[in-house]
């Protein structure tokens, strides 16, 4: 996640870590969130600039760049904001793709004016018949384009279990306005 021309904030699944590069001093330097990380796996940034979403296994953080302070963004009573694998912000709303949940789904969250909790959810897609493993997407405009067939399901232990079940990556997309 680029922010103007001197930040980038990206997550580090494996070492559970929020990180800010800075570019000028080619330096890494871990966000201090309000709770530790657990495979964390998607980052969004409001359209001000000011307010980097984190999303990790368990939820999701609002991080306050200009203040430095940090808090869990409260989901309500009627969804969840955890498992996220890509996170991206649209017009006061988080999109994202929800695969530890069971079923995935491709999922809108809007937020209150500040941004600290969700308002209302919307399912996007879930259990379509052209979509299996879910994963990584990007916005442009009014659109969200997301990989459809990951083959995730097929890869095991470092290798692909069958290589006949392999066919060409679809790229899906849902118009968000």
């Amino acid at each position: 996640m680029l922010r103007g021309s001197e930040e980038i904030y990206l997550t580090d699944s494996l070492d559970n870590k929020a990180l800010r590069f800075d570019r000028k001093t080619r330096t890494f330097a871990a966000l201090p969130l309000s709770r530790a990380l657990y495979y964390p796996n998607g980052i969004a940034l409001s359209g001000d600039g000011n307010l980097l979403y984190v999303a990790d296994a368990f939820g999701v953080l609002q991080y306050d760049l200009r203040s430095q302070w940090g808090r869990e963004v409260q989901a309500s009573k009627s969804n969840t904001i955890s498992g996220f694998d890509g996170l991206y912000w649209y017009r006061g709303r988080l999109v994202g793709i929800q695969n530890s949940l069971g079923m995935s789904r491709v999922a809108e969250f809007e937020l209150a004016a500040d941004g600290s909790r969700v308002t209302a959810s919307t399912a996007l897609e879930y259990r379509s018949e052209f979509v299996e493993f879910r994963t990584t997407g990007a916005i442009d405009e009014a659109n969200f384009y997301f990989m459809a067939n990951t083959h995730l399901g097929n890869w095991k232990d470092e290798k692909i279990v069958d290589p006949k079940k392999l066919e060409a990556v679809r790229i899906a997309v849902i118009h968000l306005d």
